[in-house]
């Protein structure tokens, strides 16, 4: 009985110690990925985000598939959000911009997908959604900040709703075992909105991070 005792043990240890880092939750403040992407502003004043991953933590191998093209067009892991409404809140010098659902009692959702033969364009939203959807969160809230001739940063949460396992290289990802919740923090080039609405796309980058999870509550977003 001792020696059959000693063996689940020496088995329990042994399979903790492998247990992949896909499994392991990131603790709370720590960057979960970066974002390279554009907010799409349409003429009708309807907005999308869209880009990529050009870093996932826990994620093991290249996120591009040419080591010598590393951008939009040859990254693996993409974004692209549902389209939502955009209004301002004039705050001179400053404008903010309140997102909101093109449709009521609907969210506002980000979508991450893998391709395995990439070919984004930022020109083409509809090729950031090309891949297998490996994740999808819900906003629970935003707002974008635009300093006049200086910057528009943005900031939001988003809890997960899906996460699919998805094959990468040799291995097996969840995002949702790496976080619940997100806190996104992008910057991104100045715009001026002293014309209206035009069609627009606004480069940005940035961080998602892992946040405290969290009751999931009704969000207004």
């Amino acid at each position: 009985m001792r020696r059959f005792l000693s063996s689940i043990a020496i088995f329990l240890i042994v399979a903790q110690a492998q247990t992949p880092t896909s499994d392991v939750p990131i603790p709370a403040g720590v960057v979960a990925a970066h974002m390279v992407g554009r907010m799409v502003i349409g003429a009708d004043g309807a907005a999308e985000l869209i880009g990529y991953y050009p870093f996932l933590e826990g994620v093991e191998g290249s996120p591009f598939s040419s080591e010598t093209e590393t951008s939009e067009r040859t990254a693996r892991f993409t974004f692209r959000s549902s389209r939502f409404r955009v209004s301002i809140l004039r705050n001179d010098p400053l404008t903010h911009l309140r997102a909101t659902p093109l449709e009521a009692n609907t969210a506002i959702v980000l979508r991450a997908y893998y391709n395995s033969s990439p070919d984004q364009e930022f020109s083409r939203p509809d090729s950031f959604s090309a891949g297998e959807l490996i994740g999808e969160y819900q906003a629970r809230g935003g707002i974008t900040t635009i300093i006049p001739l200086t910057a528009t940063i943005n900031t939001g949460s988003f809890r997960r709703v899906v996460s699919p396992d998805f094959k990468f290289g040799d291995r097996t990802y969840n995002l949702g075992r790496l976080a619940e919740n997100i806190t996104v923090e992008l910057k991104g080039a100045p715009l001026d909105f002293a014309l209206g609405y035009g069609a627009a796309s606004i480069p940005f980058g940035g961080s998602a991070i892992a946040a405290a999870a969290s009751t999931p509550t009704t969000s207004p977003y």
